[in-house]
C-alpha cells in the first residue's frame, strides 16, 4: 500500500512493508522507518471481551 507525501520528514511517498518483527513504513526519497504497531493498524487492544474486562475490573475494585 502507498502512503502520498506522508513522510513526517520529508514529505515523501511511504509504502507499507512487512518483515520478521512486523509492519512498517519506508519512505521512497529519503528511506525513513516508521515502525506500526498493532492498534495504529486496527489491532485488537484486548484478548478479552469487554464485558470479561468490566467484571474483572469490578471484581478488582470490590
Amino acid at each position: 500500500m502507498f502512503y502520498f507525501k506522508a513522510c513526517p520528514k520529508c514529505q515523501g511517498d511511504q509504502i507499507l512493508e512487512q518483515d520478521a518483527y512486523g509492519e512498517y513504513k519506508k519512505c521512497l526519497q529519503c528511506g525513513t522507518l516508521i515502525e506500526i504497531n498493532e492498534q495504529e493498524v486496527g489491532g485488537e487492544q484486548s484478548a478479552l471481551p469487554a464485558f470479561i474486562e468490566g467484571e474483572a475490573q469490578s471484581a478488582v475494585a470490590a
